[in-house]
C-alpha cells in the first residue's frame, strides 16, 4: 500500500510503501515526528509504484521520502483526499 502522510498542518508530506497496515505503519512513523501526522491517502500499489512517484514528485523532494509542494497537494485531492481547511505550504 503507498499512503501520505503530512507532518502538521503546513508540513511536509510523506509518500511511502508498506506490505503491512497503514494506521500501523503511520504510528511508528508518529513516534519520531514531534508534529501530528494525518493520513491524506491510501492507494495500492507496490515498492515499484512508490519509487515510480518518488519520481514524479521528485523535483519536489525535500530529504529522503519527504515532499513538499502546491502541485503534490493538488494532485493528492484529485486522487480522491478532501482536506478540512486546505493548506498548500
Amino acid at each position: 500500500m503507498i499512503y501520505f502522510v503530512r507532518s502538521g498542518n503546513r508540513g511536509p508530506i510523506k509518500i511511502g510503501f508498506t506490505n503491512g497496515d497503514v494506521p500501523s505503519r503511520i504510528k511508528q512513523l508518529q513516534t519520531g515526528n514531534p508534529e501530528k501526522l494525518t493520513l491524506m491517502l491510501e492507494l495500492e500499489g507496490d515498492e515499484e509504484t512508490e519509487k515510480d512517484t518518488h519520481q514524479r514528485f521528485s523535483k519536489l523532494r525535500l530529504q529522503g521520502e519527504w515532499f513538499s509542494g502546491k502541485e503534490l497537494i493538488e494532485w493528492i485531492c484529485g486522487m480522491g483526499w478532501i482536506p478540512d481547511d486546505l493548506i498548500y505550504e
